[in-house]
């Protein structure tokens, strides 16, 4: 099968998924899983992105970890508020080598 792109709406019309070569987006508060169905173990796309008008985006684990990974460089940027790090344990921050550019 070929296709420029694919959708999967909910009975209202709503995008569940929509996957282009440019990327994929999902809705995952709209996904009911029943019986035997289980959720993919990983997501691996080039970006996520927040709902159009969303204020607020939130990645979250339902398990005890959150792992975020990059072969290269991970890049946190807040352009107009602060980024701030919660934590109930220690926050360990560690490199290699410490560029003062």
């Amino acid at each position: 099968m070929q296709a420029e792109g694919f959708k999967i709406t909910d009975s209202l019309g709503e995008d569940i998924l929509h996957v282009t070569p440019m990327g994929a987006k999902t809705n995952f508060q709209n996904i009911r899983l029943k019986g035997s169905a289980q959720a993919m173990k990983s997501l691996q796309t080039e970006s996520i992105f927040s709902l159009p008008g969303a204020r607020r985006m939130k990645i979250a684990s339902s398990t005890r970890n959150l792992q975020l990974y990059a072969a290269s460089d991970v890049s946190v940027t807040s352009s107009t508020g602060a980024i701030e790090i919660h934590s109930l344990k220690d926050v360990d921050l560690e490199a290699k080598s410490v560029n003062n550019a």
